[in-house]
């Protein structure tokens, strides 16, 4: 088995909804993998279920211990951080990352060395002898963070880990994890930080309405979807201009009252744009905005809700 994590014909259902809907896929060793989509979309669940928190209606989940240093609890190769607040309010900082590292097996002066440089990642060093109770949500989610993954584990599963994180803690979080990554350890991680996530990620797992949409690498997820087409016009738009637009074959958003920005397929060229609208425009200016994940990402969304 080459896989580090297997999941097969994974369906959640609550009640008639189908949260999750036969999901198929293999995550190899060493992958950093940000999962996209929008509230709703079942990412939350998907993380729940490959944890084991949240039953599976049908389909199954594979670890591949070959791939696990602690095959006699085999948990506690997995680092795990939820979306929702979980850890002991009336302990200090310390007490609750060393917890983690408790639990995964390790103690002592192995423990305590985790403990500290988890600290360090997070910048909570000057804040180790604090009560949880007394710090702000900022440091809340670092402290959350801090205890996931103080073990060192073989796969950190995280749900939304930079919520509350200035831009300075996330991107030094996220270059931890990189170093992670590339040292064989299997990240996956859903954020709504699309951007910072771009620098980072190898490969999408992309879900809507509870289905595997796509899986795969970053950069083909990128070239792979639509692009954006900028014109700007001569003079504002008329009436008659914006409802040739409404109906145009492409979508259409309007910038300004004298631009606007075309959604078109990959392969669409600006000789295209220009043909179709020469007739009735008159054109000041145009150009193809370069493919980003964001960009990419709310583009797929948009097709997805037409």
């Amino acid at each position: 088995m080459s896989y580090i994590l297997k999941a097969t014909d994974l369906t959640v259902n609550y009640g008639e909804k189908v949260a999750l809907d036969h999901i198929n896929l293999e995550i190899g060793g060493g992958e950093f993998i940000c999962l996209l989509g929008s509230n709703g979309a079942g990412k939350s669940t998907f993380i729940n279920a490959i944890t084991g928190l949240q039953k599976m209606s049908h389909g199954s989940i594979i670890y591949n211990e070959d791939y696990l240093s602690n095959k006699k609890q085999p948990f506690a190769s997995l680092g795990f951080s939820a979306q929702t607040s979980v850890m002991d309010y009336y302990t200090t900082v310390w007490d609750n990352v060393i917890l983690g590292v408790n639990l995964a097996g390790k103690m002592g002066k192995e423990a305590n060395e985790l403990c500290r440089a988890a600290l360090n990642v997070l910048g909570l060093t000057s804040k180790k002898d604090m009560l949880v109770e007394s710090l702000s949500g900022g440091q809340l989610q670092r402290v959350q963070i801090a205890r996931a993954i103080a073990h060192k584990p073989d796969i950190y599963i995280l749900d939304e880990p930079t919520v509350g994180l200035d831009a300075e803690s996330s991107e030094k979080f996220l270059n931890y994890l990189k170093k992670e990554s590339e040292s064989g350890k299997t990240v996956i991680i859903s954020s709504h930080d699309i951007q910072l996530l771009e620098m980072f990620s190898d490969k999408i797992i992309f879900i809507s309405n509870g289905q595997l949409v796509y899986y795969g690498s970053l950069v083909e997820f990128i070239n792979n979807s639509e692009s954006e087409i900028v014109v700007t016009f001569n003079s504002d738009l008329t009436t008659d201009q914006l409802y040739w637009l409404q109906n145009y074959k492409f979508s259409v958003d309007r910038i300004d009252k004298s631009s606007c920005k075309f959604i078109v397929p990959k392969k669409t060229t600006l000789l295209t744009i220009i043909h179709d609208l020469t007739p009735l425009f008159e054109i000041k200016d145009i150009s193809r905005q370069e493919n980003h994940l964001r960009e990419s990402y709310l583009n797929r969304v948009r097709g997805d809700l037409k």
